[in-house]
């Protein structure tokens, strides 16, 4: 109503002053404090977009370093790669942080807090297993840095200890974080969804290996023969139950590019062009890792391949988020998409993704893969102009 008042004419105010209804030195006052108002969230949302970027590409350029070192000296990057996925929501809830007096808004501060100290011992962690040679632990048959199986360890009591802090925290608080439990009915549709186009895409490099080289019925009765061994149905449910406990990394890209990028940028390009341009920064932001750690010899390809796949999976996630307003959606998906792959390979090594070689001829059918989550840009739900979840916040706030 105030906002209301404020924009109206001045025919409005001389009226409204003659009629004794609102003085116009009231009018002049609260037109003022709005004014204000609207000023410290422009300040606040350009200190959230700094903050933001400064984070998640500067930390990612910095421990690019380290990371350059320690393929020289042939030390594990994998506890790296567990590491960057946490800068994107460092950098949102730094941001918050930063700006919650200018906003009023109020955050689950301990839940950040234990996010960005959970961070900050992964990049120590990081330094040591780069800078600091260890002798490496075989676990059954698979030799694990010491590093890494700590890191991944203190991962589980963490990621618990994060959630619990997001559940209990006040329900506003949670509101203005963005971390409510929404449209659940649809979240679980939309994850047997996800899980449908997943299987769907892997048959289908079947048939395209089986109509190119004539293997592909080998590979794929290999595959169901794995996934029906002890081995691989011990995967498959570890996979499953370690969600609560191996979540926060997932969470550590999603909350960044979902929660945070991805609305500002469907409004500032709007919604199609918003997500595809999404993708493209997603993909670059994984050139540190495409040219150091997925493929050292090919990483040019690799980059290509990663961009293709961040536009794709941005589309899909977008879609998702939009549908449902819920983060937790998009973590699980991201959860589960990159931790069947050791499924699949049935190899539970954290090298499984490591030093891949990529062709400029795998890329045309790598984009044909991906074609299930290109088609969703014709949802609905990039066609239909609708409000993100940040402008509603504001918007209330301002009211």
């Amino acid at each position: 109503m105030i906002c209301q008042i404020i924009s109206g004419s001045a025919d409005f105010y001389i009226n409204a002053e003659t009629q004794g209804e609102v003085p116009l030195s009231l009018l002049s006052q609260i037109s003022v404090s709005i004014m204000k108002r609207r000023l410290n969230l422009e300040k606040a949302e350009k200190i959230k977009l700094i903050t933001f970027f400064a984070v998640a590409f500067g930390v990612t350029a910095l421990m690019a370093i380290p990371m350059y070192y320690g393929i020289q000296h042939d030390m594990d990057l994998n506890t790296l790669t567990i590491t960057q996925m946490m800068y994107p929501a460092c950098g949102v809830i730094l941001g918050n942080l930063f700006t919650s007096k200018k906003t009023g808004s109020r955050y689950p501060v301990m839940a950040y807090s234990f996010t960005l100290i959970f961070t900050v011992i992964l990049i120590l962690l990081s330094l040591v297993s780069v800078f600091v040679p260890l002798k490496p632990i075989n676990v059954g048959d698979t030799e694990y840095s010491v590093i890494y199986l700590a890191a991944s360890v203190l991962m589980m009591p963490f990621s618990v200890a994060v959630f619990c802090m997001f559940i209990m925290s006040a329900k506003y608080r949670k509101e203005n974080a963005g971390v409510c439990f929404k449209n659940m009915l649809i979240s679980i549709l939309l994850l047997i969804l996800f899980l449908v186009i997943y299987i769907g895409r892997i048959f289908l490099e079947f048939g395209i290996s089986e109509m190119i080289d004539h293997d592909g019925r080998e590979q794929m009765n290999e595959f169901l023969n794995g996934l029906k061994s002890v081995t691989g149905i011990i995967m498959l449910v570890s996979t499953v139950i370690s969600l609560p406990l191996a979540w926060l990394p997932y969470f550590g890209e999603e909350y960044g590019w979902r929660h945070f990028l991805q609305p500002r940028l469907q409004q500032k390009f709007g919604l199609r062009k918003g997500i595809i341009i999404l993708g493209v920064i997603w993909g670059l932001w994984h050139a540190p890792l495409c040219f150091m750690y997925y493929s050292r010899e090919t990483g040019l390809q690799m980059q290509t391949a990663q961009i293709i796949t961040c536009i794709a999976y941005a589309i899909f996630f977008g879609f998702v988020y939009m549908k449902t307003e819920n983060i937790w959606l998009p973590v699980v998906i991201h959860y589960l998409n990159n931790n069947l792959i050791p499924v699949i390979a049935g190899d539970a090594s954290p090298e499984v993704l490591e030093n891949q070689t990529v062709s400029w001829s795998d890329i045309p059918l790598h984009a044909l893969l991906m074609i299930f989550y290109l088609l969703f840009i014709f949802a609905k739900e990039f066609r239909t102009p609708q409000k993100s979840e940040k402008n509603v916040t504001e918007n209330k706030q301002a009211e």
